[in-house]
């Protein structure tokens, strides 16, 4: 885990371009809020401009990017391999972990080679054939609810 005491300008991510937006930027007010107290901070919002959010990073010379996306192009590596390039620190996971646990198939697969229980996961043909037990809880491969 990395300590910000040793940061003096941080850059805080927000929005993003996933269905999370939303919580992202709520999370990131409540992070700004708390550590424009001890730190310089600036809060960068995320849009599909990958041009923009590169200038931004780079104007604005953070010592280390606090990363508030959620999903999509914020826990999945994408963002982070951007930082990588850009030689920027981060808080969250690095590109290959966030990959893979972003990905619940991957994931499962993993968990259960080491023995950890997950829970039974069925196709989408075995749901039309009605060929599973009824309720079940259907979310994508990568993301949240859809």
């Amino acid at each position: 885990m990395v300590s910000l005491k040793k940061y003096k300008k941080i850059v805080i991510l927000s929005g993003g371009i996933s269905d999370e937006k939303e919580i992202s930027n709520l999370t990131s007010r409540e992070v700004f809020k708390e550590l424009k107290k001890d730190y310089d901070v600036t809060l960068i919002n995320v849009t599909d401009n990958c041009q923009k959010l590169i200038e931004s990073l780079l104007k604005n010379k953070p010592d280390i990017v606090f990363n508030c996306l959620h999903g999509f192009f914020g826990e999945d590596g994408q963002i982070q391999s951007i930082l990588n390039y850009l030689k920027i620190r981060y808080t969250h996971s690095g590109v290959l972990t966030s990959s893979i646990l972003m990905n619940k198939e991957v994931s499962k697969k993993i968990f259960n080679s080491l023995g950890v229980n997950t829970p039974v996961s069925v196709n989408l043909d075995q749901i039309k054939k009605k060929k599973t037990n009824f309720p079940l809880i259907i979310k994508p491969v990568s993301g949240g609810v859809k």
